[in-house]
């Protein structure tokens, strides 16, 4: 019986010592990812983005990209475009992602 319950333990300290050495190596690559900047349009949608008085802008799309860049080796600059238009054509020009 004894033997049994050795051998369950062993299993599950190995398993364990698996696990923290796979988690331990994929959290020290994610670090080690160099981070992006995307650089995202925004323009004149009413009241959808506000602007705030440092300058940043905020909304829905901001708050979901801050929480990506939380997990993804991201970061983002939002850029004032003015018109839809003006925004397609930055876009074609590479000024904006």
């Amino acid at each position: 019986m004894k033997r049994i319950v050795l051998c369950r333990i062993k299993k599950i300290a190995v398993c364990a010592a698996v696990f923290l050495c796979a988690a331990f190596f994929l959290s020290a690559e994610m670090q080690s990812l160099e981070r992006r900047t995307v650089k995202v349009a925004y323009f004149d949608l009413g009241n959808y983005y506000q602007k705030q008085p440092d300058g940043s802008v905020s909304s829905f799309d901001t708050s979901y990209l801050s929480v990506v860049s939380d997990y993804a080796p991201l970061s983002f600059e939002f850029v004032d475009c003015g018109t839809w238009d003006n925004a397609l054509k930055m876009l074609e020009a590479h000024e904006i992602d």
